[in-house]
Order: C-alpha cells, then sequence, then structure tokens
C-alpha cells in the first residue's frame, strides 16, 4: 500500500460521543478551512493498540486528543508491520461524510502517510 491513502475511519457509532465528536471536528475543520483559503490542517493521531481483544494490528485515530475509532483492519495489517518497525505514520481529517439517506450518523475520512523526515 502507498503512502499517502485516504480511508474512512472505523467504529466512530461505537465511540462514547458520537455524533457530537464527529461534529465538533466539523466545527474545527470550519474553522481552519471557513474563508476558502487554507490557513492550517486538522491533525489525527495514530496509536498502536497491539492487545486488542478484536484486532491485533488495531491502530487508534485520535482527534484533539480524543479517541474517536480505527484504521479499518484491511489497512491497519499494513501500517501496523510499519509501525512496529519503527517507522512513524500520521493522519489529516480530510473531511465529514454525511449520507443524504442518514445525516443523523456521520463519519470521517482522514488521509493516512507515513512520516518520510
Amino acid at each position: 500500500m502507498k503512502s499517502p491513502f485516504e480511508v474512512a475511519v472505523a467504529g466512530v457509532t461505537f465511540r462514547p460521543r458520537y455524533p457530537n465528536n464527529l461534529w465538533e471536528i466539523a466545527n474545527a475543520i470550519i474553522q481552519v478551512f471557513g474563508d476558502g483559503r487554507k490557513t492550517g490542517q486538522v491533525t489525527a493521531t495514530l496509536v498502536r493498540e497491539p492487545d486488542n481483544e478484536h484486532d491485533p494490528n488495531a491502530i487508534q485515530v485520535f482527534v484533539a486528543g480524543e479517541h474517536i475509532g480505527y484504521i479499518p483492519a484491511q489497512q491497519a495489517a499494513w501500517v501496523a508491520n510499519s509501525m512496529d518497525a519503527g517507522e512513524k505514520w500520521g493522519a489529516l481529517v480530510d473531511r465529514l461524510v454525511v449520507s443524504p439517506d442518514n445525516p443523523e450518523q456521520p463519519g470521517l475520512r482522514i488521509k493516512v502517510s507515513k512520516d518520510e523526515s
């Protein structure tokens, strides 16, 4: 898998403050990009969770210090091996996704990339 790649954050609906936590992230995106000029970025932190009972390759996604979900299992398997080998990864919030059929259950997409520095 090449870096960077975009992915939907998995498990967001299982987090305690959902969907309010995602609406707060949407407000942060508006504050950063609201005037039409890119003035900054909303970052996401990726944290390995090797003791996760459901997936030993689990990678948590944090925004503003809050755990909002996980990298999906298929991508996490590859990224986890890289992280375990000492490579650093990060992410940027790309967008909030709201379906017209289900507007009360938003999702979040992030752009994941390996730190090349």
